[in-house]
């Protein structure tokens, strides 16, 4: 055999030229016919177009996890957040809190004027109606309990200039602690693209650790 050459079935061969760049792959275009493909960009996933194999974007409906950021102090913000999605998954996992705060809220693009820019109906453990933003129900944390919140959010077509609807669902260890639930769904009437998130207690006496992840949905 010559050098030079990938050996196929101990007879034939392949040219070693054949592979030009790191993490190419040899595939058969045809019967006995070897060929080259090349190695895709970031992202992308191996998939097949009229019979044969070749690199493309993730479908539709792929989740991309977009940033990690650990929660601290009295307030966390999350920036930046990218506008190539179609909705966005917010993860807050793990919120503990530490101090004599025992409320906290959120707002997106920090927009805190809650009234005229979310619209929402809350289902909580006592099935109250509210037009706060807020993620943990009316009753009050049990601070003395740790691990004792966590959130996810979803906003639908999060870069439209139009209402977009969003839900939000967690549950918390409660002042008398037992485990309380917090159910919201509403619209946010925020004009702009969001591209920000903020998490913060709402006296800000308390200091809160845990972590926020945010995914890009297709």
């Amino acid at each position: 055999m010559a050098t030079g050459r990938i050996p196929i079935n101990g007879t034939a061969a392949i040219q070693s030229t054949t592979l030009t760049t790191t993490g190419d792959m040899i595939y058969a275009s045809a019967a006995n016919t070897p060929a080259r493909l090349g190695i895709g960009s970031s992202g992308q996933v191996l998939t097949v177009a009229s019979g044969i194999p070749s690199w493309a974007a993730v479908a539709s409906g792929g989740m991309t996890l977009l940033s990690t950021t650990t929660i601290s102090g009295v307030s966390t913000s999350v920036t930046g957040i990218s506008g190539a999605y179609t909705n966005l998954v917010i993860s807050i996992e793990n919120v503990v809190l530490s101090g004599t705060d025992t409320s906290i809220n959120a707002t997106l693009n920090s927009t805190q004027d809650q009234v005229s820019s979310y619209l929402q109906n809350r289902i909580a453990w006592d099935n109250q109606f509210n037009d706060d933003f807020r993620l943990t129900a009316n009753a009050a944390m049990d601070v003395s309990v740790p691990n004792k919140m966590a959130n996810v959010m979803m906003i639908s077509n999060y870069t439209s200039s139009n209402p977009k609807p969003f839900q939000t669902f967690g549950s918390y260890t409660g002042a008398d602690t037992t485990i309380d639930a917090n159910f919201q769904v509403g619209s946010v009437l925020i004009t702009s693209a969001i591209t920000s998130f903020q998490i913060f207690t709402v006296n800000g006496t308390s200091t809160m650790s845990g972590t926020i992840k945010i995914y890009g949905v297709k």
